[in-house]
């Protein structure tokens, strides 16, 4: 008997993969994987070294702290 195939769970394991950040718990907690992903998104997207938007972000709001 085959195991049936699980596109959305492929697709997810596939990025955690890519991005690096892949573990064993990942297999068995699927919120956790998305959530791991969406704080490594978050986390690049607020870099300032990677990203334009960022620095904008920062520019706009200098001396307003």
């Amino acid at each position: 008997m085959t195991e049936e195939r699980n596109e959305w769970k492929e697709a997810l394991v596939e990025r955690l993969i890519v991005l690096h950040i892949y573990s064993d718990k990942h297999e068995k907690d699927p919120r956790q994987a998305l959530n791991d992903i969406i704080a490594w998104e978050v986390t690049v997207a607020l870099d300032p070294l990677v990203s334009s938007a960022a620095v904008d972000l920062i520019e706009k709001h200098k001396g307003k702290v």
